[in-house]
């Protein structure tokens, strides 16, 4: 469903600034890669993607006697998930004018290009750590169902305030208050060049193109359906998570409670070059065979001149490995002993990863676990609610989508299809009462 709009529901549940979530008006001060070119082709003119704000500060910081720092940093392979990435995204004319229609409400092609063009930057920065091209039409699919649902929820909450003028339900003061909170945390998150509204608005007008009142008008309805969602549904929810509820999401999620201690693990590097797909079609081909991962990195890996030194045992504690280059700590955690991953890009390398072995420690507390384990389960509700009640409103609304090949019937399965890892844990802790108003 909408991935966006669920991450505002869960932040909105558990009382986080909107700041540290999606939406169409992106929170981050990031450039988005060749929206401004969009932009500018559907306006009619030409133009390059403006310089981004930058990452935080300390992005891509790791241990200086780690070989894989070695090749410079990951401009090369950014540029190279890039370059994969654009090779399946639509071109902007593939797009009508008006892309839906929600009730009596159009979805304009800008409107839409703007969240695409963002979440495509989203995507470009998950690729230049693969191989996997992005499957543009999904993220078209995505987008659009994202914003059917905001029209839904914001006419909705139109309807129950007698289609008052949002100007009114919200007031200026409201969304001023919203900016900061969303500025304060860009500041907390290493974003240094954000120290005001100002800064905030011309982040906007340089990387979306937003006008000042283009930026206040959609927070407004952002609030507008936050509030929305409070009132009919939040407000009246149990919000009393039971000890055997809490207790059972422990016990069958005790690994989500532990910071590993140290790791054992080998790699494969090689330099990303014109041949990087023939490469990794023969390590893979390799793998498939059933052959020793030491033996296959003697042969491709680049890591180290000597043969017999290619796929050595790494053996790091959990610091070291958070002080590694991105993915690497991202990349480790998730994995298991014995388990092989890859291909993956970083620092213009590419490597694949073999995990020999996993000191996961022990785990924390339940009594210092509970808390957390409380909001998840909580957040779980709430998305379940916001679920529920959009099949609700898609069900009872004219929803028509222009974009060839891209259905929004009502009660489209991605409603249904998008659950949270929270959501799936606590269907096995306990259900919800859900409200059935509107």
């Amino acid at each position: 469903m909408v991935r966006g709009l669920l991450a505002s529901v869960a932040a909105f549940a558990l009382g986080v600034s909107l700041s540290s979530v999606g939406g169409v008006v992106s929170s981050f001060g990031c450039a988005v890669p060749g929206l401004t070119s969009l932009l500018a082709q559907e306006a009619g003119a030409g133009g390059d993607a403006p310089k981004g704000a930058g990452a935080p500060k300390g992005a891509g910081a790791g241990a200086e006697d780690d070989p894989a720092r070695e090749g410079g940093d990951d401009r090369g392979a950014a540029s190279a998930g890039a370059r994969a990435v654009d090779q399946t995204v639509l071109r902007e004319r593939e797009f009508p004018p008006i892309v839906a229609v929600v009730g009596e409400t159009p979805i304009a092609r800008r409107d839409f290009l703007l969240e695409y063009g963002r979440r495509l930057a989203e995507y470009r920065a998950r690729t230049s750590t693969t191989l996997d091209p992005v499957d543009s039409t999904r993220v078209v699919r995505e987008v659009l169902d994202d914003m059917v649902s905001d029209a839904l929820l914001l006419e909705a909450a139109k309807r129950k305030s007698g289609d008052r003028d949002p100007v009114d339900l919200v007031p200026q003061d409201k969304v001023l208050e919203e900016i900061d909170r969303r500025v304060e945390d860009l500041k907390k998150r290493g974003y240094d060049e954000f120290n005001s509204r100002e800064d905030y608005f011309n982040s906007q007008l340089k990387t979306f193109g937003l006008s000042r009142d283009q930026v206040i008008h959609q927070i407004r309805e952002r609030i507008l359906i936050n509030s929305y969602l409070w009132e009919v549904m939040f407000q009246s929810m149990d919000r009393h998570v039971s000890p055997a509820e809490s207790r059972s999401y422990y016990r069958s999620h005790l690994d989500e409670f532990r910071t590993p201690v140290g790791y054992a693990f080998r790699r494969i590097q090689f330099q990303d070059g014109f041949d990087t797909n023939e490469k990794v079609k023969q390590i893979q081909g390799a793998m498939a065979r059933g052959e020793d991962f030491v033996e296959i990195a003697g042969k491709y890996s680049e890591e180290f001149e000597n043969p017999r030194l290619r796929g050595r045992l790494w053996e790091k504690s959990h610091e070291e490995v958070q002080a590694m280059p991105f993915p690497f700590p991202q990349v480790l955690a998730r994995m298991k002993a014995r388990e092989i991953t890859g291909p993956y890009r970083a620092q213009g390398q590419v490597f694949f990863v073999l995990l020999e072995k996993l000191d996961s420690g022990e785990p924390t507390s339940y009594e210092k676990a509970q808390p957390l384990i409380e909001r998840t389960l909580r957040t779980e509700r709430h998305e379940s609610r916001t679920r529920a009640l959009l099949r609700r409103l898609r069900a009872r609304a004219r929803i028509e989508s222009f974009i060839p090949g891209v259905d929004l019937a009502p009660g489209d399965e991605d409603v249904e299809d998008t659950v949270s890892t929270a959501t799936r844990a606590s269907r096995a802790a306990g259900s919800s009462r859900t409200r059935d108003d509107d």
